[in-house]
């Protein structure tokens, strides 16, 4: 054995290599341990490769190296790890008890990021996301997205209406917002025009009093026990005009003043009249002009006449004029309740 050099006092287990061969000591003869073995193509039945050498690279080490692809037409047992250095594995299917994805790379798309799917994604457990989650290129809001746990309000009403879904209803009333404060800078504006009659009827309601630090406009006002009105008329006649009326059931008397104008030159006439009405049971009515003042002569005089219209009764007030020059007439009014 000289020849091929194998050490002359050898012990168990100790290997000697002669070109691709490698021989191991077993104790009583040296046997051969492996040996590198080129085929352009071969085939076996079965091949057993005994080395335990692991690989490090697709070029070095290992007990099997194969340059070019390998095809396998049945099961691939490994009992170390598979590792790709820049390839593609492709599965139809495939089943793992875990997989662990090292890459860092941050998804800013469907087609982007460290694990992309081309179809959807089936999830049987827990699912826990380090950054934020998307649908449709939009953060998607749930629990997590709050510091705690989304809760009823005084003006919103929370309903979980199933299917992980919760639904947000309004539910403030003029009560509740002006509980947590009762004022405002904004012009508030009421569009319901419901006429008021009496104290408790109208598009407002107010219980107590009203407070303003500025002029009140308005048409007329009722009172408890009277009205306070305002109205203007334009009369182009001589003929007795009625330029006011009032109903009898609700009121036997009023007060006017009465302001006539027939233009803003210094040729125009102008007057002002303090009226008072009343009206008796028995169907006739009395007017009283106590007070005129007038620019140059007196404008016209006054009368009072009752009325039958329907099932009421009216006084109706009639203004005369001198003339038939146009005159514009307004009218304040307080009137006193039956």
């Amino acid at each position: 054995m000289a020849i091929f050099n194998f050490p002359t006092s050898p012990t168990i287990g100790q290997t000697h290599v002669i070109g691709t061969t490698t021989y191991v000591w077993n104790g009583s003869a040296w046997v051969i341990q492996s040996k590198v073995s080129s085929f352009n193509s071969t085939t076996v039945q079965s091949l057993t490769i005994s080395t335990t050498t692991n690989a490090i690279s697709v070029t070095t080490g290992g007990a099997l190296t194969v340059a070019g692809g390998a095809a396998i037409a049945g099961n691939l047992y490994v009992g170390g790890t598979i590792v790709n250095t820049g390839g593609q594995i492709n599965l139809s299917t495939g089943t793992f008890s875990r997989i662990s994805i090292t890459g860092t790379t941050q998804s800013n798309s469907t087609t982007t990021g460290a694990l992309t799917v081309v179809g959807g994604l089936g999830i049987g457990g827990n699912l826990y996301i380090g950054g934020t989650l998307f649908s449709q290129g939009a953060p998607v809001l749930t629990t997590a997205s709050f510091n705690n746990t989304p809760a009823d309000g005084t003006d919103i009403d929370i309903v979980d209406v199933g299917g992980g879904v919760l639904e947000f209803n309004n539910i403030s009333t003029l009560q509740s917002v002006t509980t947590r404060g009762s004022t405002t800078n904004r012009q508030l504006s009421i569009t319901n025009n419901t006429v008021s009659t009496s104290t408790n009827s109208g598009a407002l309601i107010v219980s107590g009093g009203i407070g303003s630090n500025d002029n009140v406009s308005a048409l007329g006002f009722n009172l408890k026990y009277g009205k306070v009105s305002s109205s203007v008329v334009t009369v182009s006649t001589t003929s007795a005009t009625i330029i006011d009326s009032y109903y009898f059931s609700q009121h036997r008397s009023a007060k006017y003043i009465i302001q006539i104008s027939e233009g803003n030159s210094s040729t125009h006439r102008c007057q002002t009249s303090e009226l008072l009405t009343v009206a008796y049971n028995t169907g006739t009515a009395t007017v009283v002009e106590y007070a005129t003042a007038f620019s140059t002569i007196d404008l016209g005089s006054f009368d009072a006449i009752m009325t039958n219209i329907g099932t009421d009764t009216t006084v109706n007030l009639y203004y005369i004029p001198i003339d038939s020059i146009s005159k514009t007439i307004n009218i304040i009014k307080t009137l006193v309740n039956k």
